[in-house]
């Protein structure tokens, strides 16, 4: 099962993504939905940089047993005033500030999925897909979820259009599916 779940996952996986780095350790990592390790190579070699809790860093910064050193760096999250969510989460400072611009920080982690959008044209005021829209996106899903895709699909038109049969079709078929997998 956990293997399954990797293959699933290993298209949105991204090795060594450049984060932007501007002056004295200040950087925005990419957008991401899980994020792997960040790493420099200030010092010649991969030192993988270590995420550090906000209300630790001034205990570990004024330590001169636990400051950071080019071999073995950290870095915080932190947002600035009129951040989104995002945008708070994708900012990062790393210490020692001397760490940044050309010293290729660069980071693993898991991307999002592109976001679904369904192209269409106004025929008769009534939407018609169109297949040669440029802002068409499809899903992208591993071939083993597009059943349940589709299943669920399904079971939310039958909603939609209040057709008691193609909801339970799609719930029926959503529940066998459900048993299969758990055997």
């Amino acid at each position: 099962m956990i293997d399954l779940i990797n293959e699933k996952i290993d298209h949105f996986e991204k090795y060594r993504q450049a984060v932007t780095m501007s002056g004295s350790g200040v950087g925005v990592l990419p957008d991401y939905y899980r994020m792997g390790e960040i790493y420099t190579d200030k010092c010649g070699h991969d030192a993988e940089v270590e995420l550090i809790a906000q209300n630790e860093i001034h205990h570990i910064l004024n330590s001169p047993l636990t400051a950071p050193t080019e071999t073995y760096p950290v870095y915080v999250r932190y947002s600035a005033a009129g951040d989104t969510q995002q945008n708070r989460e994708r900012r990062i400072q790393i210490y020692p500030t001397s760490i940044g611009g050309s010293d290729n920080v660069v980071c693993n982690y898991i991307a999002r999925p592109a976001k679904v959008a369904w192209g269409y044209t106004i025929v008769n005021e009534k939407p018609l897909y169109n297949s040669n829209a440029t802002y068409t996106t499809d899903f992208e899903l591993h071939q083993s979820e597009e059943k349940n895709l589709v299943i669920k699909i399904l079971e939310l038109a039958g909603i939609l259009m209040k057709d008691p049969n193609l909801y339970q079709l799609a719930s029926s078929e959503e529940q066998q599916q459900l048993t299969q997998e758990k055997s």
